[in-house]
């Protein structure tokens, strides 16, 4: 009997002091996870577990074991095995509770993120969110919405990431725990590199430097050179190279643990090579490319070890070693282009054009031009669909108004016919009257009809925006030898919408639109060929005046401001030769166009007769 009693007390003192270490080992683990950078160690999780007593009905057990099994599965060698072992646990934890089988997938969820197996990562998203549903505490709302935000990040997913980044900042405002300041700082990390690759630039320097304020405030240096890195790019792509940007470079390059930000340190370095490289300091660019790549290689990171080797190769094309710098530009691009997001080897095929031109290579120089092009059309392409889409709707609703019209009107004829014939067995006179105001209505109705005809012809033609024509009315217009055919595409137009909205965007294509038509003769056409571009007609310039007629449309648009704006803009002429055809011209014209765009912009490229391009500026 008495050791009935003393075992029952025991055994309740146990409970008791279990009851007491959980929550302890709770805020402990609470403080020392910052994650996804800094994990506890090895020793720390095996003491946890001891603490617990093998108390497998606990989620704070579940919470302890994934994470000692992610930490050992973050050695390559024993990824496969830990994950195998976080897939048992889970299925064990789904007989414990809701909790602890989310503590399992949020360690089976990080495990693959790190291994970058990011499809199986996203497989496992319709199960979080069921889970999800239940009554969670704050932190593992947070955590989850947070993971499952970076996995579709890592998938490309960019707008629904965006959306579960928003739910957790929400969860994020009801913690309070120790190390809440850090899971705050990754999350503005998060947003931040979300608007940058949504291209809401402005947007990502606003969180980014929030984050940076709120990390100095609290004394929070681990993510300092991520933020300055994605504040640094994304200034870069809406400011231009700044010496902040190049300050904001050289901070990422900081890195107090490189093992746990070597990635960071090795992109500053890269991203300085590339600054040095835009302004032809080439022995700096060298220097930091170099260092760049020895990350790099320690680290494994082939991808990026091909943009600095291509940066290299320009660099070295630049200081005339053409021999040495394009082979490495081809191979490093041939290597990357399969890894490359369409906007990167669009880059990449501007900057290996521009070798191919300081090489003298024209051939190789247009077929990385139309290759980029290529590239861009592709990209524009879902746009162009769902523009189009739209102007077919509207088209299709302006012949349905114009149908209704032209019924109401039948119908109207046809009760005024009979009526016509219900008064012919009164009064003859009558029937006359009727049938001239019969008559008199129809003349008016077909009128009317033509003129509808003729107003919405005129308005398919002209550009509602501008009131220019636009590339419809081109096949009515004539041309002829010495007729100066000039495309214009406005630069950085995006930028202006992103930055300013796409209101400031419209007024700049408005006031532009009247800038032109001011700087052209009245013969002269002026159409709106379509988004940010215009088409110029000047009616027989002759080749003798090309360079004044190009000259004065320079100044018309680089003296002053368009809409309050410093805007500038690229183009290509052609001058019409003798049985050429428009297509043809339309052609040339837009190749000379991209190359403008590709040697760097706010220039006109021109080609004589005689084969040679021009350059104005």
């Amino acid at each position: 009997m008495y050791r009935l009693l003393l075992f029952i007390a025991l055994t309740v003192l146990s409970w008791h002091s279990l009851a007491e270490r959980i929550p302890r080992i709770e805020q402990q683990m609470d403080a020392d996870i910052q994650w996804p950078l800094r994990f506890p160690s090895s020793q720390q999780l095996d003491a946890w577990l001891h603490d617990l007593q093998k108390q497998t009905n606990s989620d704070t057990w579940y919470r302890v074991q994934a994470m000692r099994l992610l930490t050992q599965g973050l050695e390559p060698a024993q990824a496969e095995i830990s994950r195998e072992a976080l897939q048992a646990l889970l299925l064990q934890a789904g007989q414990v509770s809701v909790e602890a089988q989310l503590e399992v997938l949020n360690a089976l969820l990080e495990l693959q993120l790190q291994q970058q197996h990011y499809k199986d990562a996203l497989a496992l998203q319709p199960q979080v969110v069921a889970l999800l549903a239940h009554d969670l505490t704050p932190r593992l709302q947070f955590q989850l919405h947070l993971q499952l935000g970076r996995v579709l990040k890592a998938n490309g997913e960019l707008e629904q990431a965006l959306h579960f980044f928003l739910k957790a900042h929400h969860e994020i405002l009801l913690l309070d725990m120790r190390g809440t300041d850090y899971r705050r700082q990754y999350l503005q990390l998060q947003l931040a590199r979300i608007q940058s690759r949504l291209q809401n630039y402005h947007y990502a320097i606003q969180i980014a430097s929030q984050a940076l304020q709120a990390s100095y405030e609290h004394g929070l240096d681990l993510l300092l050179p991520e933020l300055y890195l994605v504040r640094g790019a994304a200034a870069q792509l809406a400011e231009g190279t700044t010496e902040q940007v190049m300050a904001d470079f050289k901070a990422a390059t900081a890195v107090k643990d490189p093992q746990a930000l070597g990635r960071v340190q090795m992109l500053g370095f890269n991203n300085l090579g590339a600054v040095h490289l835009h302004r032809r300091e080439f022995e700096q660019a060298l220097t930091y490319l170099d260092q760049g790549i020895a990350i790099a290689e320690r680290l494994g990171n082939d991808r990026e070890i091909h943009v600095m080797r291509f940066n290299i190769g320009y660099v070295l094309v630049l200081q005339d070693l053409v021999e040495q710098g394009l082979p490495m530009m081809e191979q490093a691009y041939a290597a990357f282009s399969d890894l490359a997001t369409p906007g990167m080897q669009g880059i990449m095929l501007g900057h290996l054009a521009d070798a191919y031109h300081e090489a003298g290579l024209l051939v190789q120089e247009n077929e990385a031009l139309r290759q980029q092009r290529q590239i861009r059309d592709q990209v524009l392409a879902v746009e162009r669909d769902r523009v189009f889409s739209e102007l077919q709707v509207q088209f299709e609703a302006q012949e349905q108004g114009l149908r209704i019209q032209l019924l109401e009107q039948a119908n109207a004829l046809r009760d005024e016919r009979l009526t016509r014939a219900q008064r012919e067995r009164t009064l003859y006179i009558g029937l006359v009257t009727i049938l001239l105001l019969g008559l008199t209505g129809a003349l008016l109705a077909i009128r009317k009809v033509r003129r509808l005809n003729a107003q919405l012809d005129d308005l398919s033609k002209r550009d509602p925006l501008t009131q220019l024509l636009n590339r419809r009315a081109l096949s009515a217009m004539g041309h002829a030898k010495g007729d100066l055919l000039v495309l214009l595409d406005v630069d950085h137009f995006k930028q202006i919408n992103d930055r300013y909205g796409h209101e400031k965007g419209d007024a700049v294509l408005t006031a532009l639109a009247e800038r032109l038509i001011t700087a052209v003769r009245k013969d002269d056409q002026v159409l709106r060929w379509g988004g940010e571009e215009f088409l110029l007609i000047l009616r027989g310039v002759g080749e003798h005046a090309v360079e004044d007629n190009l000259i004065k449309l320079c100044n018309a648009l680089r003296f002053e401001p368009i809409a309050d704006l410093e805007v500038t803009a690229s183009g290509g002429a052609v001058l019409l030769q003798e049985g050429q055809a428009m297509q043809q011209a339309l052609q040339q014209a837009d190749a000379l166009l991209y190359q403008a765009k590709a040697q760097g912009r706010c220039q006109i490229h021109y080609q004589a007769s005689d084969g040679l391009v021009s350059v104005l500026r």
